[in-house]
């Protein structure tokens, strides 16, 4: 199994899945910190209409208190969906980059297999050629 120029290859392409994975996963934490943060937003928005809810009979008489909390809680329910489906998107991707690891340790394994077999091969034609040449030298042919 001395073949390092291909075990070097899947090696790097390892190294290199491994990288774009690790990538993926802090996208994925990215989309679902916006999402968390939008939920605060919205709790917040909801709190201040909360405690503002009754305190101007015009918005009162209106229904514009109402109306925007029927969009912040429609809004919310958006998120929540949002931020669920992002957690779960977080998650595969965690798996994704695990997996990912793992082929690119067991890859680099190979390689380093691949290469120590590579050199005992190589030293061992070079001791077999360096007895050839002693052997030569003392004018003899047979070992």
């Amino acid at each position: 199994m001395v073949v390092t120029r291909d075990t070097a290859l899947v090696a790097g392409l390892a190294a290199l899945e491994r990288d774009q994975a690790v990538i993926a996963y802090h996208e994925a934490l990215a989309v679902e910190a916006g999402h968390r943060a939008e939920v605060g937003g919205l709790e917040d928005r909801l709190r201040v209409a909360l405690l503002a809810e009754g305190t101007d009979g015009a918005r009162r008489a209106s229904r514009a208190d109402a109306a925007w909390l029927r969009w912040i809680a429609t809004r919310r329910a958006r998120v929540d969906r949002d931020l669920a489906l992002s957690v779960a998107r977080r998650m595969e991707s965690l798996a994704e980059t695990r997996r990912a690891f793992a082929r690119a340790s067991a890859a680099h394994d190979l390689h380093e297999t691949a290469s120590r077999e590579a050199r005992r091969h190589r030293d061992a034609r070079e001791e077999a050629t360096l007895q050839a040449l002693a052997l030569l030298a003392l004018g003899r042919t047979d070992p």
